[in-house]
């Protein structure tokens, strides 16, 4: 059975930690995979299967002592010094491939979550044309959407040939299961729900703008945001300045799909997204989305399974729309059921698995 090592920063439950988790599970009968984080996480067995070996470099994030970052250096050569993996895989851009371009392995793999054509996240990271050196020394980058693809082949100058494109697994049957978990909370008439980490990149902001401008219309609704981050105190502030009661901050929950499947639209104003798994997840639970045109949006919306909007301005238009002609709900919806998303896990864990198990690549 090949040694396989997936490396990734976190496990803080997000559609990427989410991703890898489900993604390992499928794999776990055929490899034998160990889990590596840069970050320690208390419970990884959350998002991890009990079959995957887990490990971590650091405690916490933050490091101010000189002394302990010369003792963090000494850990990760010992880890590259005295590991060695038949398959590598660096599971997020950044420090990851970093990284994993430094493990002991017969062939290594470079996944790629942003679309850097619109969020170079990474480019502060790397000194000049580093990062395409570090990108074209794996056997293969792995690009979650074509939307992804884009953005490597024009913001880092990848070759396509590089690239090859396997969407983020969605596991169909655990959403549906989970989402039928009660929670202890009373839906609204009007829920308008967002998952995602509260930071700059959401946009949530200048969402909440649009949604307070609408409420002093007249227009009655209710906004949850689920998940949190570095924006919170700041759209805290917001809210209790405007005095916005129609807006709860769910902050993170172990198991957002119930809350999902009771939303009657789920809004992502998001600046960016490579793939965008929430989005693929409300259309697994047939719930209407009204996004951005960023990741799989286009895609899993299709024809009629929501609303696809390119800026504020398009996005306040979609949201009036969406409060004033209750119909749009149910065409979306009948929509979605009939176009379910094809990210099945056995699918894309078979992408994978033919992926690590080529003679030649």
């Amino acid at each position: 059975m090949k040694k396989v090592l997936f490396i990734n920063d976190f496990l803080s439950g997000g559609g990427t930690e989410n991703s890898l988790g489900a993604l390992t599970e499928a794999l776990a009968d055929k490899f034998d995979i160990t889990v590596l984080t840069i970050y320690r996480h208390k419970d990884p067995y959350l998002i991890l299967d009990r079959r995957i070996k887990y490990k971590y470099l650091f405690l916490k994030r933050e490091c101010p002592d000189f002394l302990l970052r010369q003792l963090r250096r000494v850990r990760r050569r010992l880890f590259i010094a005295f590991h060695r993996y038949d398959i590598a895989v660096s599971y997020k851009e950044g420090p990851c491939a970093k990284l994993c371009s430094k493990i002991k392995s017969s062939r290594k793999f470079a996944w790629i979550h942003a679309d850097f054509s619109t969020f170079h996240w990474t480019d502060g990271y790397f000194k000049k044309g580093e990062e395409k050196r570090l990108l074209e020394s794996f056997d293969k980058v792995i690009a979650v959407s074509e939307k992804s693809k884009d953005g490597l082949v024009s913001a880092v100058r990848i070759e396509k040939e590089k690239i090859s494109v396997i969407p983020n697994i969605i596991d169909k049957e655990k959403i549906e299961k989970l989402s039928k978990e009660k929670v202890n909370i009373k839906k609204p008439e009007m829920l308008l729900l967002s998952i995602g980490r509260l930071d700059s990149i959401k946009c949530y902001d200048g969402y909440l703008e649009i949604c307070r401008k609408l409420w002093n219309e007249g227009y009655h609704f209710e906004v949850w945001l689920v998940g949190d981050g570095p924006m919170r105190s700041l759209l805290k502030s917001y809210i209790d300045k405007f005095g916005l009661i129609n807006v709860k901050l769910i902050g993170n929950i172990e198991n957002p799909y119930p809350y999902l499947k009771m939303a009657d639209w789920f809004v992502h104003p998001s600046h960016s997204e490579g793939f965008g798994i929430v989005l693929a997840e409300s259309a697994v639970l047939h719930v209407p989305i009204l996004s951005t045109d960023c990741g799989i949006a286009r895609e899993v919306i299709g024809e009629n399974g929501g609303i696809v909007v390119n800026d504020d301005a398009a996005l306040e238009m979609g949201l009036r729309r969406v409060l004033q002609n209750k119909e749009l709900k149910k065409d979306a919806e009948t929509y979605l059921k009939e176009h379910e998303p094809t990210y099945d896990k056995n699918y894309v864990a078979g992408m994978v698995k033919k992926l690590f198990e080529a003679e030649d690549i």
